[in-house]
């Protein structure tokens, strides 16, 4: 077949390591499909070849049921599929990615599903814009930079779904602004505030036309709080009651969107704490805390190390708030801050590092340095397969040995997991 039909019926067999549903069609050769998924009948359509023998096409047949942006929104790459079949094809997925890693492939794989697959996401990024007297605000589509405007969202909270629901109210109306301009909006749950932080991004020159809108998006929504990035946006909520430590945050802080995952994977290393006796934790890339601070009162010391100067700044508030002593967060890479740690005389080797890299992992420098601090574990925190799979040949190289898995999905209907993963020091 030298070019493929206008429209054509496909039975989905499998799936690629990005999410897209891949059919077999006979002399034509790979079609991968967005949005479908292993077993399913489907018509596709635009079919276009990416390159030779393999093509590419767009489902005719959306998901509406599972929202109104089913099927072109990239936030639900599987939408409206049985959380069950999820969870088999993302373990698969995942066992093809370690398959040439045999020490770990060889692991037991500990899985930890998510106690629900919608409703649970504690943070949305929405993109808007005041265009000829109108507002319009939603999400990107797959791949694309063109607006999808968003009535619902079916992983949103309920309290973002609110938000939401007020924000789209405000389409019917018209407004008095002085010219045309666009703008990133943030929504964060704040659970134990009752509230919702609505944070307003632009460039510098957009912020006195921000400004004066920000009373009609914040009468959108009487829970919402309505701030301007870099101008009043650090002020600090309650953001989480773990145990008897308070958590804070504030706009520009990064928080797990999955709260009840992130519940599941500090249980999993509280667990790995007690069991080994660990009493010194390092943490790098360390945010707000969030994976080391809960647990002062079971270690004798915690060093913490981030980049992000937000995030060292709610730690300290959070260490100040909580009495917490025997804590230290400071701004740094880490790279430079395990040169700091290895050039000091006296630093006692930690019990545990916790590493837990933003998207595109650790970075080749860090296993190395990390042997030379000869820690006695290291428990790597992934959010990307193809980060877990680079960082955890690089820690190999260092000879670390892999002792523990556990796949904790924090994104249900996509194929997304969080890897969280034990190794020795040899």
């Amino acid at each position: 077949m030298t070019a493929p039909p206008e429209i054509l019926d496909v039975q989905i067999s499998g799936l690629h390591a990005n999410g897209f549903g891949v059919a077999h069609v006979p002399g034509l050769g790979h079609l991968y499909v967005p949005f479908a998924f292993p077993g399913q009948q489907v018509t596709v359509t635009h079919i276009k070849e990416v390159r030779s023998g393999q093509w590419q096409g767009e489902l005719v047949d959306k998901p509406f049921h599972h929202c109104s942006l089913a099927g072109r929104c990239g936030g639900c790459l599987w939408p409206a599929v049985e959380y069950a079949a999820q969870l088999r094809e993302k373990e698969q997925l995942f066992r093809r990615g370690i398959a040439r890693m045999p020490a770990i492939a060889n692991l037991p794989i500990n899985i930890h599903a998510a106690p629900q697959a919608t409703g649970y996401r504690s943070r949305l990024h929405l993109h808007a814009n005041f265009f000829q007297q109108k507002f319009e605000f939603g999400f990107y589509a797959k791949g694309t930079r063109t607006p999808l405007p968003v009535t619902q969202c079916a992983v949103a909270s309920p309290a973002l779904q609110q938000t939401v629901t007020g924000l789209t109210a405000l389409r019917s109306q018209n407004f008095e602004v002085v010219q045309d301009f666009g703008f990133g909006i943030e929504l964060i749950d704040l659970v134990e505030e009752g509230k919702v932080l609505m944070t307003l991004y632009s460039t510098p020159e957009r912020r006195d036309l921000l400004r004066t809108v920000q009373p009609v998006l914040a009468a959108a929504d009487r829970n919402a709080i309505v701030a301007l990035a870099h101008v009043d946006d650090a002020t600090l909520f309650r953001w989480q009651r773990i145990g008897d430590v308070q958590m804070y945050t504030r706009a520009g802080c990064f928080q797990q969107v999955n709260r009840a995952q992130s519940d599941t994977i500090r249980e999993i290393l509280r667990i790995y704490l007690t069991e080994t006796n660990s009493r010194t934790l390092l943490d790098l890339y360390s945010g707000s805390g969030n994976y080391s601070l809960p647990f002062a009162r079971l270690v004798a010391l915690i060093r913490g190390f981030d980049e992000n100067q937000v995030g060292i700044g709610v730690a300290q508030h959070n260490l100040q708030q909580n009495n917490i002593t025997n804590a230290q967060y400071t701004c740094a890479d880490t790279a430079s801050a395990l040169r700091q740690m290895l050039n000091e005389p006296d630093s006692p080797s930690p019990d545990l590092v916790i590493l837990d890299p933003a998207r595109f992992g650790i970075g080749p420098e860090v296993p190395a340095l990390l042997q030379r601090l000869h820690p006695r574990a290291v428990a790597l925190v992934s959010n990307r397969m193809q980060a877990f799979t680079t960082d955890a040949r690089r820690l190999l190289a260092a000879q670390f040995r892999p002792t523990k898995l556990h796949l904790v999905d924090c994104f249900p209907f996509t194929p997304h997991w969080n890897v969280v993963s034990f190794w020795r020091n040899t």
